[in-house]
């Protein structure tokens, strides 16, 4: 008996629904007969180090000074301790003074110096390091210093010298002059470079 076409399209969907019920059936049944292992790894942790500096600079200003003249330095040792974990850049270090400073602030002339790394005040002679830098104190001046701590080794020294001095050639418009609220600072930072920690 030959089929209608009605019938014809009908046969053939039928079996094709049927085609697919058999492998559905069939991946289902291959799904359900998988061997499987698991294993992991626990407990893992990730923590930062720290970058910490302390200085030995006594509370009140241990640069402070009176009765300046013309001719007239003040120089004095500053031990700067690293007690933090990680490897820093070189070391900045910036004396500033206050914007409305008179004009003694123009006439007073800053010179840093760094002693080696491991150095403290006690083992650095007077005028000892080497120069980062002199300029005067109104500039606020700024210097870079020649190494940065290592990583991992807490309680590295270095000594800085600082001395500020009064030029010969000063003059009456400085007479009876206070700069006050001048302040010392350090300044390290980790390097901004990419580290392989495996």
């Amino acid at each position: 008996m030959e089929l209608t076409p009605a019938r014809r399209r009908t046969t053939t969907l039928l079996a094709g629904l049927a085609a697919l019920a058999m492998v559905g059936a069939l991946s289902i049944r291959t799904s359900q007969a998988v061997f499987t292992a698991t294993t992991a790894n626990a407990g893992n942790s990730f923590e930062t180090g720290t970058v910490a500096l302390t200085n030995s600079g006594a509370a009140g200003g241990t640069l402070s000074v009176a009765n300046m003249r013309p001719g007239s330095f003040l120089e004095r040792c500053i031990t700067l301790t690293y007690t933090g974990t990680l490897e820093t850049t070189p070391v900045s270090v910036a004396v500033t003074a206050p914007a409305a400073s008179p004009a003694l602030a123009n006439a007073l002339q800053v010179t840093v110096r760094e002693a080696a790394m491991g150095s403290t005040c006690a083992s650095t002679a007077a005028g000892g390091g080497t120069p980062l830098g002199s300029a005067l104190l109104a500039s606020g001046p700024s210097f870079t210093g020649n190494g940065g701590f290592a990583k991992g080794s807490p309680g590295q020294t270095r000594a800085y010298t600082f001395r500020v001095e009064l030029p010969v050639s000063a003059d009456n418009s400085v007479m009876g002059q206070t700069v006050s609220g001048v302040d010392v600072s350090w300044n390290v930072a980790t390097p901004s470079t990419t580290e392989n920690l495996s």
